[in-house]
């Protein structure tokens, strides 16, 4: 394939304001040179093209304290199929400027970046990390994800989830149709999230004084909760059934409510058909959060090139080691603590004793093994829990006469609805096509996990039917 390279430097004195019109290709923006704005762009095609051509894609303007940058469909200047050819272009910024990005059909990165920014995207995928200041995300269809950012958050969403780990600010507000939403670790005083038809996980670190209020019309709502934080609860729910590690009291217009010391922080939950579930941190171990979280570490060390980026692999190693320590104290076992700790060790020493820039390629090796290690460890800690629900269950007489305990919960035909999705894959209906078989067996997924969660099945049964829908 033939390469094109394109590169400028734009002088940033003055400048205040970035606005970035995407229309060509994936898009990483980052943080840079405070003297100037940087734009680099490769092309690799089969077509016979002038070198000149990258060039006249891209278009920059430079208008008192702004500059504007658009870059150009690629179709409009070659008929290259696009199968036949890789595009990436990386714009480099100093700190502390606004940034707007318009973002159309392409996937857009923004990491290690200080800065007020609007985002606003068509068709792609989001990703945000390693970033402070302000977020305004407005999203049509594609995934959105924030990793470690600090700042205050606003998403707009229609149709995709919302995924965020490490995240804090003085404001959250989140507002989806159709999407789940799923927040972790994030400490915001001030939380308001909508969601029409998707599910919202959100777990919040302490603080001392809010307001948390999460809605969802069709999803199931789960919150996560510090022990010892002073909380005024409220849950109301039309249809949904409630689970809660506090103890609720109802009053006369069917509203729950507890409330913890002061109740200096006010939590509101509210659902018409999905159930509620509320924890106490620790109880949940996400295993999707600790991949993302060892595979951002050994992308960090493969592209380390200075003592800022090898700081920077530190912190994320610290994180790491800061999510096990929160396994260990969730898990409860002694020889599973120990089995840990051993991992957090060979953490440790995998950056600390080592030269970068000569054995890249060996820590990184490194921390995939010992990744390997603390999921079997993980998993094994999951699978007890998993273990220790179906003991207290045990005995409560679900097991073989379920369908007669889940009827003193639904009615008829909200359980012959609940189960419909089942029924249709277990009876192998061709009628649907792929996307729908995908929508059908998630959606059978939530509510096996749902009965599950409430104690309706057991973890063995639960495990059974996820087998028979193709979805463990």
């Amino acid at each position: 394939m033939k390469k094109i390279s394109y590169e400028r430097e734009i002088d940033a004195a003055g400048i205040r304001r970035v606005e970035i019109d995407n229309r060509m290709s994936m898009l990483i923006i980052n943080q840079g040179n405070p003297e100037h704005v940087i734009i680099n762009a490769c092309l690799s095609t089969r077509e016979d093209i002038p070198e000149e051509m990258l060039k006249d894609m891209i278009h920059c303007q430079v208008d008192g304290d702004e500059i504007k940058i658009e870059l150009d469909e690629y179709c409009e200047h070659c008929n290259t199929p696009f199968h036949c050819r890789e595009f990436e272009c990386r714009i480099t910024l100093p700190a502390n400027l606004r940034v707007k990005v318009e973002n159309e059909n392409e996937k857009l990165v923004v990491e290690g970046l200080s800065a007020m920014m609007d985002l606003v995207n068509e068709n792609g995928k989001i990703m945000v990390r390693d970033c402070s200041g302000a977020f305004d995300i407005t999203n049509e269809n594609g995934a959105v994800r924030l990793e470690n950012c600090h700042g205050d958050l606003k998403i707009e969403q229609e149709n995709g989830p919302v995924a965020g780990v490490n995240l804090k600010g003085d404001r959250c507000q989140i507002d989806t149709e159709n999407g789940l939403v799923k927040i972790r670790e994030a400490r915001y005083p001030e939380v308001a999230i909508k969601s029409e038809n998707g599910g919202v996980f959100y777990e919040t670190l302490a603080f001392e004084e809010g307001k948390i209020r999460i809605g969802s019309e069709n999803g199931v709502v789960v919150l996560s909760l510090p022990e010892n934080m002073e909380i005024d609860l409220a849950v109301e729910t039309e249809l949904g059934m409630i689970r809660s590690a506090f103890d609720l009291s109802r009053d006369e217009e069917g509203v729950h409510h507890f409330v913890q010391g002061e109740g200096k922080v006010k939590v509101m939950l509210e659902t018409e058909n999905g159930p509620v579930k509320i924890i106490r941190s620790g109880q949940n171990i996400n295993l999707d959060a600790l991949k993302a979280k060892l595979d951002h570490l050994k992308d960090s060390i493969a592209n380390s090139k200075t003592p800022e980026d090898r700081e920077q692999s530190v912190k994320i190693r610290n994180s790491i080691i800061d999510y096990l320590n929160t396994i260990i104290k969730s898990a409860q076992d002694k020889a599973v603590e120990e089995k840990i700790n051993a991992a957090i060790g060979k953490l440790r020493k995998a950056l600390d004793e080592i030269d970068l820039d000569e054995a890249k390629d060996k820590v990184v090796d490194n921390i995939e093994q010992i990744g390997k290690d603390v999921f079997a460890f993980v998993r094994e800690t999951a699978g007890r829990f998993k273990d220790r629900i179906e003991k207290e269950h045990k005995g409560s007489g679900f097991g073989g006469h379920i369908h007669r305990h889940i009827h003193k919960i639904f009615d008829k035909d909200q359980f012959r609805q609940m189960l419909e999705p089942l029924r249709k894959m277990k009876s192998f209906r061709f009628d649907l096509n792929d996307e729908e078989h995908e929508q059908v067996s998630e959606r059978s997924r939530m509510k096996i996990l749902e009965m599950l969660e409430a104690g309706k099945i057991t973890a063995e049964e639960a495990e059974r039917l996820l087998q028979a829908i193709g979805r463990e």
